[in-house]
C-alpha cells in the first residue's frame, strides 16, 4: 500500500512537469479520468496503469495546477475505494487534506470535499449506503448552490454533483422511497442533458425507467427507456449497451413479460461477451437465473448461478454475490432441497442486515415465502409472510414520517422568516431611536409619530404571526387525520384501528365479531395487469364492503390486500349470514376497469369475541390471532370462502394453536365450533 502511494506521488510530479512543458487541456483530463474510472469496473490494474500514463499526455492549452492535481488524487482514491482498500483510501484522503492546508480558502474547501468524497465512496463500496448518504449531505448544499446558481454551469463540478445525486438516489431506493429516488434521478438526468453527456444520460434514463416500472407507471418507464436507447447509441459503448439491456429485461419481468425478459437478458450476455466484460457477465447471469426461476426452471437457474458466483467473489462484488445467493436459495427450495434453501436465506439476510436494505429484504422474504408455499412448507411461508408484512409497515411509517418532517420543516422555515423580519423591524426602530437621541427636544413630535407607527407595525406583525401559528396548528390536525386514513381507499388504517380500540372498554366488545378479509390472487393481478389495475380492484372491493356493512360497523384497510371489520352488536344467529353477505358483496359481480371485467373473490377469517356464555370474552388481540388462523384455513382450503368461529369455550383463551391444523384440533376437542361459508360460484360450479 505504501508503494501505491509513492507511485501516486511520482505520477502527479510527472504530470506537473509535463504540464509546465506542454500544457494540458483540463476538459480533456476530466474526460480521460471518466474513462479510467469506467475501465476499473472490469480491469482495475489496467485503470491504475492508465491513470499513471496520463501524466505524459500533454496538450496545447494550460490549466490550473492545484485543481487538476486534486482531480488526479480524487480519481486514484475512487479506484482504491472500488477495491474497498480502506488503508489506501485513508492515506489518499489525508494527502488531499494536507495539500489543501497550504491552498487558498476556496481551494482548501475543494480538497476537503474530495477527501469526503473518497470516504463516501468507501462506505458505498462496503454497502453502508446510509453512511455514504450522510457524508454526501455534508457537501451537497454548497455544491448544489454552485451548480444551480449560474448558467451555463461554469463553476460547477458537475461530475461530482451527478455522482452525489446518484448516491442519494441509491440510498432512497434501498429505503423503499421510490418517489424520492425518482426526484434525485430526474435532477441527475437534467444535469447530464445540460452538459450533453450521452453516457450519463443513457445511464440515468435507464435507472428512471426501472424506478417508474417498479412504481407501476408503464408509460413513463417506456419514455425513459427510449431516451436511454437514443443516448446510448450516441455514446457507442458496448458495456453501456449491455447494462441498458439488463435494465430493459428487468422492466419486462416487472411487467410480467418473463419470456421477453429472458430474451433481452440473453442479448445483454452476448453484448457483454463482445465487450470482454466478465464482471458485467455476473450481473447478466444473475438476471438469467432470475428469469429462469420466474419461468419455473430451477436447473438452468442453478447452472447460471454456479457460473457467476466464483466471478463475483473474485471481483469482490458483494451486491451481486448477495443476489446470486438469494436466487440460489429459491432454486434449491423449488428443487426440494429445503435445508440448502434455508441456509442460503440465512446468509442473504445477514448480508442485507449489514447493508441496511429493508426494501430488498421485503423482496427476498416475499420470493422465499412464495417458494416455500409452492414446496408445501406452509409454516415457513406463513412466518416469512408475517415478517415481510412487519418490515413493509416500518417502511410505510418511515415514508409517512419523512413527509410529515418535510411539511413541518416548511412551516418552521416560514415562521423563522417571520421572526427574522420582526427582529429586523425592531432593530431598525432601535437604530432610529439612537440616531435621533441628540435631537430629541427639537424632533419630539416626529419621534412620537415614528414610535407610534412602529408600534402599529409590531402589532400587525404579532397578529400575523399568531395567525400563522393558528394555521400551523390546523395543518397539524389535518395531518393527524390523514395519517389515520389510507390514501388509496380512504378507509381508516391501522393507526385508526389502534386509536379506536384503545378508546373502548373490554365490556363494550361483547356481542362483537372480527372479520379479516383477503383479496384472492391479488399479487397475480398486480404482476399480470400492473399496480394501477390492482389499485382499481382494491378501491372497488372497499366500496362493496362498505355497502354491505351497517353504520355501526368499523371497516379499516389492514394492509396490502387485507381489510378488517369489527361488527358491533352482532348476535350469534347473525354471524354466519354476515360472513355470507361479505363474500357475496365482493364476488357476486365482476369488477370493471375500462373495457375489462374481472372476477374477484375474497377469503375471510372470522371470530366472535363472546364465548359460550356471557362471562367469556376474548381479548381483541387473541381474537385477531384466531381470525388470522381462520383466514389461513380458508385460503388453504381453496379460497373464495369464509371460515368462522361462532362459539368457543374457556380453554381457547390460552391454548397453543398450530398454524396449519390448530383450529381443527381445537374443534375435535370441543373447544370451539367452526363454520364454513362459500362465495359465489361461477360457470355453474357448486361449493362442495
Amino acid at each position: 500500500m505504501r508503494s501505491s502511494l509513492l507511485r501516486g506521488l511520482l505520477f502527479v510530479s510527472l504530470w506537473r512537469v509535463a504540464e509546465l512543458a506542454y500544457g494540458i487541456d483540463s476538459a480533456s483530463l476530466q474526460d480521460r479520468l471518466d474513462q479510467v474510472e469506467r475501465q476499473a469496473f472490469e480491469n482495475w490494474e489496467g485503470a491504475i496503469n492508465g491513470l499513471d500514463s496520463l501524466s505524459f499526455q500533454a496538450r496545447d492549452s494550460s490549466m490550473a495546477v492545484p485543481d487538476d492535481e486534486r482531480l488526479l488524487w480524487e480519481t486514484r482514491g475512487l479506484l482504491f475505494a472500488q477495491k474497498r482498500d480502506e488503508s489506501e483510501v485513508q492515506q489518499i484522503a489525508a494527502r488531499l487534506r494536507e495539500r489543501g492546508q497550504s491552498a487558498p480558502e476556496e481551494e482548501k474547501a475543494r480538497f476537503e470535499r474530495s477527501a469526503l468524497v473518497l470516504e463516501a465512496a468507501l462506505q458505498d463500496a462496503n454497502n453502508n449506503t446510509e453512511n455514504a448518504v450522510a457524508l454526501v449531505r455534508q457537501w451537497m448544499p454548497k455544491l448544489r448552490s454552485e451548480c444551480l446558481s449560474s448558467s451555463p454551469l461554469a463553476s460547477c463540478d458537475y461530475r461530482l454533483f451527478w455522482r452525489s445525486l446518484r448516491w442519494l438516489e441509491r440510498g432512497a431506493t434501498r429505503r423503499g422511497m421510490l418517489a424520492e429516488a425518482q426526484q434525485f434521478a430526474e435532477q441527475a438526468l437534467k444535469l447530464a442533458a445540460q452538459k450533453q453527456d450521452s453516457y450519463r444520460i443513457s445511464q440515468v434514463a435507464a435507472s428512471l425507467a426501472w424506478l417508474y416500472a417498479r412504481s407501476g407507471d408503464a408509460e413513463l418507464s417506456q419514455r425513459y427507456l427510449a431516451e436511454s436507447r437514443h443516448a446510448g447509441a450516441a455514446a457507442d459503448d458496448l458495456q453501456l449497451r449491455a447494462r441498458n439491456l439488463m435494465i430493459e429485461a428487468a422492466i419486462a419481468v416487472e411487467l410480467g413479460e418473463n419470456q421477453r425478459g429472458r430474451d433481452l437478458t440473453l442479448q445483454a450476455l452476448a453484448v457483454a461477451g463482445r465487450a470482454g466484460a466478465n464482471r458485467l457477465r455476473v450481473h447478466i447471469l444473475n438476471n438469467i437465473a432470475d428469469a429462469e426461476l420466474r419461468l419455473g426452471r430451477s436447473e438452468p437457474a442453478l447452472a447460471a448461478i454456479n457460473e457467476a458466483l466464483p466471478i463475483a467473489r473474485r471481483f469482490g462484488d458483494m451486491v451481486s454475490e448477495r443476489t446470486l445467493l438469494s436466487n440460489r436459495g429459491v432454486a434449491h427450495i423449488r428443487s426440494g432441497e429445503i435445508a440448502a434453501g434455508v441456509a442460503d436465506l440465512a446468509e442473504v439476510e445477514a448480508m442485507l442486515a449489514r447493508m441496511g436494505s429493508r426494501a430488498e429484504q421485503v423482496t427476498v422474504l416475499r420470493e422465499y415465502g412464495e417458494a416455500f408455499a409452492q414446496a408445501g412448507e406452509a409454516r415457513r411461508a406463513l412466518e416469512l409472510y408475517h415478517r415481510e408484512r412487519a418490515i413493509s409497515a416500518v417502511i410505510s411509517e418511515e415514508n409517512r414520517q419523512s413527509a410529515l418532517r418535510e411539511l413541518q420543516a416548511a412551516f418552521e422555515a416560514e415562521q423563522r422568516q417571520r421572526d427574522i423580519d420582526l427582529l429586523a423591524s425592531d432593530n431598525a426602530l432601535k437604530d432610529a431611536a439612537l440616531a435621533t437621541n441628540d435631537l430629541q427636544q427639537r424632533v419630539w413630535l416626529v419621534l412620537v409619530t415614528i414610535l407610534g407607527l412602529a408600534a402599529v407595525a409590531v402589532v400587525f406583525a404579532v397578529r400575523k404571526l399568531s395567525r400563522l401559528r393558528s394555521q400551523l396548528h390546523h395543518h397539524k390536525l389535518v395531518l393527524l387525520e390523514e395519517s389515520e386514513r389510507d390514501p388509496l381507499t380512504r378507509l381508516g388504517n391501522r393507526r385508526a384501528w389502534e386509536r379506536f380500540i384503545a378508546s373502548v372498554q373490554p365490556s363494550q366488545l361483547q356481542q362483537c365479531a372480527l372479520f379479516l378479509i383477503d383479496v384472492d390472487h391479488f399479487k397475480s393481478i398486480n404482476d399480470l395487469h400492473g399496480h394501477v389495475e390492482g389499485d382499481v380492484v382494491l378501491c372497488e372491493v372497499s366500496r362493496r364492503l362498505r355497502g354491505s356493512l351497517r353504520s355501526s360497523d368499523l371497516l379499516v384497510r389492514w394492509g396490502g390486500e387485507e381489510f378488517l371489520v369489527l361488527a358491533q352488536s352482532l348476535a350469534e344467529d347473525q354471524f354466519a349470514p354476515m360472513l355470507q353477505r361479505l363474500l357475496s358483496a365482493v364476488g357476486a359481480e365482476p369488477i370493471s376497469s375500462g373495457a375489462v371485467r374481472r372476477d374477484v373473490s375474497v377469503s375471510i377469517g372470522a371470530c366472535r369475541l363472546q364465548g359460550t356464555n356471557a362471562d367469556l370474552l376474548l381479548p381483541w388481540q387473541r381474537a385477531l390471532l384466531l381470525t388470522d388462523l381462520a383466514l389461513y384455513a380458508a385460503k388453504s382450503s381453496g379460497r373464495n370462502r369464509g371460515v368462522g368461529i361462532p362459539l368457543w369455550t374457556a380453554q381457547i383463551l390460552d391454548a397453543p394453536l398450530a398454524v396449519t391444523n390448530g383450529l381443527e384440533q381445537a374443534q375435535s376437542r370441543g373447544w370451539l365450533q367452526l363454520i364454513e361459508q362459500y362465495g359465489p360460484q361461477r360457470d355453474g360450479a357448486a361449493a362442495s
